[in-house]
Formats: C-alpha cells, sequence, structure tokens
C-alpha cells in the first residue's frame, strides 16, 4: 500500500513561476498492522519502500517497544521491531510508531504485542491481595527495586567470589524462553579472588513484613561447591548487624552433607538466624530441584514462619520449615527478631563454609574443588518474585 503527502506543493519561484514539489511515497509492509508473539525478545521486520529519507519514532509503547535501524534511505529498506518483556497482561498492549520523510510527511503504524495467557495468569490466593512483584522482564535490572553488589568480602563465610554488577543480568532461560534475573557465576580471577559471581538485594529500596511471598527459580548444577540462595535480612541491618538484624533463609542448596552423601541435586534447606539461635531444616526431594524451575514460597505472619516447595503443582504440600514467633517477650525470643521489614537477597555464592566442610581450610579455600565450574560458567534463573499481603 503506498502512502503519499495530501498533496503536491506549489511554490513561486523569484521570478513568480510555479514550481510543484515531487509528491512523497511511502509503503510499509506488513500494512497498518505489525502483529508480535507474546515473548520477551518478540521481534518483527518492517520492509518500508520509500521516495524519500524517512525516520521511524516510537510515539506511544516506547517503555517496551523499539525500532531499529530508526532512520532510512529512499528504495527498499527493513527495520526490525522489538518487544522487551514478555507482555503479561490479561489482553493485547499497544505502540505506536509514526513514519516521517521530507519534513512535510507523516504516517502512524500500530505494533501489537500479544497476551499468553498462560503467563499473564499471575494466581490469586484467596485472603491475599497481590502487593509488589518483579517479574524480571526488562531489558535489564530494575534498580528501583534491586541493587547488584560489587562485594570481595566472602560474606564472613570463607566464600571465594568477588560479587560484580556484571555477572547480573536479565535474559532468557534457553529451554523455556522465560524472561528471568540472571546470576551468573565464573572461574575468573578478580579482586584476589579466584571466582566472580552475581548477588542482589533490595536493601533501602523494597521491604516487607508478613504476607506470602514466593520465587519461581531454576537452580544451576552446584555440583561441589556452588552455594545458590533466596533469602531476607531484616532491614535494620544497616544499623545493628548481624544476626541481631534477623536472617529468613528460604531456600538454600549445595551443602556440604549433599556433596558427601551424593545427593547435590536434591537436598536443600530452610533457616533462620538470630542471636540466640539457627534453627534449619535440611530435605532431601525425591527428584531432582536443579533442572527445571521451582517454587520457593515462605508464609508469614506475627505468630509463623514456614517454607513451602512448588505449592503451585502441590497445593495441600506441608512445610519444610516452621519457626513459632509468636513469643516476643525477650530478645531471647525468635518473635523478637522476626516481627518487622525484611528485604530480599538473591545470590549465587562460590565454595566456603557452606558447600565445604568449614574445618578443612584447604578444601573451602582451593577453586580447584568447585567442580561445578570446571566445564564453563553456572547459572541461576530467577522468573519472579512475589509478595501477597492480607
Amino acid at each position: 500500500m503506498w502512502l503519499s503527502a495530501a498533496a503536491c506543493s506549489n511554490r513561486k519561484n523569484g521570478d513568480g513561476e510555479s514550481n510543484t514539489e515531487p509528491e512523497v511515497q511511502l509503503s510499509i509492509t506488513p500494512p497498518d498492522t505489525l502483529r508480535l508473539e507474546h515473548a520477551a525478545n518478540a521481534s518483527g521486520e518492517i520492509k518500508v519502500t520509500s521516495t524519500n529519507k524517512w525516520t521511524a519514532t516510537v510515539t506511544q509503547g516506547g517503555e517496551w517497544c523499539t525500532v531499529s535501524p530508526a532512520v532510512g534511505a529512499p528504495g527498499d529498506f527493513y527495520t526490525t521491531v522489538k518487544a522487551a518483556g514478555k507482555n503479561r497482561a490479561n489482553d493485547p498492549r499497544y505502540a505506536t510508531l509514526t513514519f516521517s520523510a521530507a519534513q512535510r510527511f507523516s504516517k502512524s503504524y500500530t505494533v501489537q504485542q500479544d497476551a499468553n495467557p498462560i503467563d499473564a495468569a499471575i494466581p490469586e490466593y484467596a485472603g491475599y491481595t497481590l502487593a509488589w512483584s518483579d517479574e524480571f522482564d526488562g531489558e535489564t535490572l530494575n534498580t528501583a527495586n534491586w541493587t547488584a553488589l560489587n562485594d570481595g568480602s566472602g560474606g564472613g563465610n570463607q566464600e571465594l567470589q568477588h560479587y560484580l554488577p556484571a555477572n547480573v543480568s536479565t535474559g532468557d532461560e534457553p529451554a523455556t524462553g522465560k524472561r528471568c534475573l540472571v546470576l551468573t557465576a565464573k572461574k575468573q580471577s578478580y579482586g584476589g579472588k579466584t571466582a566472580t559471581s552475581g548477588r542482589v538485594e533490595g536493601r533501602g529500596k523494597r521491604t516487607f513484613q508478613y504476607g506470602r511471598l514466593e520465587a519461581s527459580i531454576k537452580l544451576p548444577h552446584t555440583a561441589n561447591g556452588l552455594w545458590p540462595a533466596f533469602w531476607m535480612l531484616g532491614n535494620d541491618f544497616p544499623t545493628i548487624g548481624w544476626p541481631d538484624c534477623g536472617e529468613i533463609d528460604v531456600m538454600e542448596m549445595g551443602h556440604a552433607n549433599g556433596i558427601k552423601t551424593g545427593t547435590q541435586t536434591t537436598l536443600f534447606n530452610g533457616a533462620c538466624h538470630y542471636p540466640y539461635g539457627s534453627p534449619a531444616s535440611h530435605v532431601t526431594h525425591a527428584a531432582s530441584l536443579q533442572d527445571d524451575f521451582h517454587l520457593f514460597t515462605l508464609i508469614w505472619d506475627e505468630y509463623n514462619l514456614k517454607m513451602f516447595l512448588d505449592l503451585d503443582k502441590n497445593p495441600a504440600a506441608a512445610p519444610y520449615f516452621t519457626l513459632n514467633i509468636s513469643n516476643k517477650s525477650s530478645d531471647r525470643s525468635a518473635g523478637y527478631y522476626f516481627n518487622k521489614p525484611f528485604y530480599f537477597l538473591f545470590n549465587l555464592a562460590v565454595g566456603g563454609h557452606f558447600p565445604f566442610d568449614g574445618s578443612n581450610a584447604n578444601l573451602q579455600n582451593n577453586i580447584s574443588n568447585v567442580t561445578a565450574l570446571q566445564n564453563g560458567d553456572a547459572k541461576m534463573y530467577v522468573d519472579f518474585v512475589r509478595v501477597y499481603q492480607r
């Protein structure tokens, strides 16, 4: 379909004679609307045929839609339209491109990204309302929610990695195409450390007290030496420190007992830490937890902390960890530490006390013992984290 300027422009030259400017013609294929699938990074190609140089601008929907290249020469020219992230809404979403040529011609063009009924169905739970989530659908980490750490302290656990922002990204998990937060561990010398990895935290940005808190995670093959975790710290950590701030470990994997018993892919734990206790529950799952996404849920009120695996698949599952926090009577009571705001952390640690026996310094301090990185990088994928509250 050819689109042309509404009329030729007649102008008079210095001798009073009329000059007729050539008509601008521009066609777009497919005509009128480009339709993209729901998936993150979905893209489509537009063919622009024009008699003049042209430009394209996203005039509506620029938060998710891009066009590149946005300038073209006369003749046939191809440009690509791309969606940044999945469309999780119940309806399609739309963007408008405006094509301009010869300073007097413009044409609007529609881009539609389909909804995915499966991804769009963020679950609802009786008695709860979705208060906040990060679906990790953007091109980069949302820094309004998270800080990517630059830290080589070892976490107080003799860990081998230096956490770097460069090891934190968003991207598609290859097997499913799900857009995720990606933490990458590498065998790499940096800042006196023998590995690098990624860690994000919500300190000073997003804090929560009570609710149903859940994250969908695909864990790496920990083999010997990796230590992925989904956990929380009390928001007063910067002022009173650890363990007084309290720590809630919703999921950790890679413990030394798993290495000793050959259950690295199935042994995981939940735990809490405070000055007068470190209750933990180590559970051996019936099947590997390192080959697909699994949902880890914390249900937290003023009486209890309860942790669950895969409530989406088995809503009647029993908790794998429970801590009664109803007693707040003294600073020796668990309830004294776990009835206040906490923030989220995700990290992929390398080595240290947890995966290697804390009494064996030669074992825990040697990157050669981290078999998980012998054949290349390892990645931890987080599809989403959500907070429901009453």
